[in-house]
């Protein structure tokens, strides 16, 4: 599996680690891989593909730059990544799809007044990576590349350096080397577009023009993860952090880079369908381990649910659960909605009176449940499936 953060490691499922993130659809077999700098890896290939700008003053690579800023756009498996010219900002932009092919749209947008040059650059090309008639560029491995609109000049070179200096002369289309440069003008506000395939044997014939933009993938993903537990924090910053641990895993969850920790936050939390199918895919000394629970990997986004979940409840056996084992600082308030249970599910909400508690709760399950929060008062218990409770003040039980 390729790593595009040169000189960094992890492990592949982390919660986007500086400088590396995961780009895919709900269901994709194979992912792209972000650095902070735009550019882009794939699973099972070694091409990658990064983003130059040619300005009034020069060409500028995104991977060299200084001012170079990166987002993500919202918890959505998608990026934005903005560069400084002399007029203004270049920004490229990239998320997946869910269509035929498993497309990858990349976007350059030109922010600045003034007009310029946009490349792709692909490397290292392995044989073949030729610029087909029909503007699509063979990747190796089956990946492939395919242009909105037609490269205006598309130059090879042996290495970087070589490129540029070929770029910076002007030379036509045509060169040799491992290094592919695809280059189309880009006017004010407007855009180069392209596709790359994780499957292009599946593709059909995609619309550039009219997908479904970065934006949108992020209302899409808001929508995929809302069907399972919620959890609501104060902080935003946390909060920032579950939202898109739980996009990542559900992510790796069409992969083939699963294991036991990705099939225990899915089950966590109540992603159903797609726990049974990472089971299925498990070993069984990974059932094994998934069924001993271990600690969770805080370096990695299924470590991030789960922990994010002990934090909130604990189902201590068939009749006992925890609410808030770890309690939130005094007057952060916590909802929690549609946890699951053994059988059936419980939601509850943490507000505050001044510097007391105060629970509300509606377990729904086909037995009674006991809620206990020691953490917040010891002396409360309820088997009540439904109410609210204001516990003792904060910090009671210590004095």
């Amino acid at each position: 599996m390729t790593d595009v953060t040169e000189g960094r490691s992890g492990p592949s499922g982390s919660s986007a680690p500086a400088g590396r993130g995961l780009i895919g659809a709900l269901g994709t077999g194979r992912l792209a891989r972000i650095d902070a700098r735009g550019r882009l890896g794939f699973d099972g290939s070694s091409v990658q593909l990064g983003w130059w700008i040619g300005a009034e003053d020069r060409w500028h690579r995104s991977e060299d730059e200084v001012a170079v800023r990166q987002r993500r756009i919202e918890a959505a498996p998608a990026y934005e990544t903005a560069m400084r010219i002399p007029s203004g900002d270049a920004v490229a932009r990239v998320w997946a799809i869910g269509a035929p092919g498993e497309p990858v749209i990349v976007e350059i947008e030109n922010q600045s007044p003034a007009p310029m040059v946009a490349a792709l650059v692909l490397h290292p090309m392995a044989s073949g990576g030729d610029v087909g008639a029909d503007d699509a560029v063979r990747l190796d491995r089956g990946t492939e590349l395919v242009l909105h609109r037609p490269a205006r000049v598309s130059v090879r070179a042996a290495d970087p350096v070589a490129l540029v200096g070929a770029l910076e002369a002007g030379a036509p289309s045509g060169g040799s080397g491992p290094y592919l440069a695809l280059l189309q003008p880009v006017a004010h506000r407007t855009v180069m577009r392209a596709a790359v395939f994780l499957n292009p044997r599946a593709r059909s014939d995609l619309d550039l023009a009219s997908v479904p933009d970065a934006d949108a993938a992020g209302g899409g993903w808001r929508a995929v993860a809302s069907a399972a537990m919620q959890i609501v924090v104060a902080d935003p910053a946390r909060q920032e952090v579950i939202d898109r641990a739980r996009v990542d895993t559900l992510l790796r969850a069409g992969t083939a880079d699963v294991d036991g920790d990705v099939f225990g936050a899915l089950e966590d939390w109540g992603f159903d369908d797609e726990a049974r199918t990472v089971w299925r895919r498990l070993s069984w000394r990974a059932r094994r381990r998934a069924r001993h629970r271990a600690a969770p990997d805080p370096t990695t986004a299924a470590g991030v649910l789960r922990a994010a979940r002990d934090s909130v409840i604990i189902e201590r056996d068939d009749a006992t659960v925890e609410l808030v084992p770890a309690p939130p600082p005094a007057g952060a308030a916590v909802e929690v909605h549609d946890a699951p249970l053994r059988t059936g599910s419980v939601s509850f909400a943490l507000r505050w009176h001044g510097d007391r508690p105060a629970l509300l709760w509606d377990v729904r399950a086909p037995t009674p449940r006991r809620l206990v929060a020691p953490s917040l008062d010891p002396a409360w218990s309820t088997d009540q499936p439904s109410g609210e409770a204001l516990l003792a003040p904060a910090g009671a039980s210590a004095r």
